[in-house]
């Protein structure tokens, strides 16, 4: 059965809001190249680079062998990335691995977390939006 939590879905608006908010994470899963733009982003439209301020957790940092870390590591990756227990949300390519990042949080006991469902393809796409490289 369905659980919708509308306050878990970020849009444009909520991101850019939150960029300059010291109380609000942005955490984005994609691999540190492509988030640091020294890799090609895989849609060829798209620009390279990172909402200002947001930091990266590559979704690769909360899996082994396709399957999430333990419940203890998890809470260490995210109190390492987090350790003022701040509001995340969670970014990444398509909103697919951040929503992974979301799941892990959820396992490690973090609540209050959300996901940019837009993440990099819609940011990245959308004129006028501040852009770091």
């Amino acid at each position: 059965k369905v659980n919708y939590q509308s306050e878990k879905i970020k849009f444009i608006a909520d991101v850019l809001s939150s960029i300059e908010n010291k109380n609000i994470l942005i955490a984005d899963a994609r691999s540190k190249g492509r988030f640091l733009a020294t890799e090609p982003e895989p849609r060829n439209d798209i620009k390279g680079g990172r909402i200002p301020n947001s930091v990266n957790l590559p979704y690769s940092e909360i899996v082994v062998n396709n399957f999430m870390k333990s419940e203890t590591d998890l809470k260490a990756v995210f109190n390492k990335m987090n350790p003022n227990n701040k509001d995340v949300i969670f970014s990444c390519g398509s909103g697919i691995t951040a929503a992974v990042l979301a799941l892990g949080a959820d396992v490690a006991g973090i609540k209050n977390h959300s996901v940019y469902d837009g993440s990099w393809t819609e940011w990245g796409s959308t004129a006028g939006l501040p852009i770091e490289k």
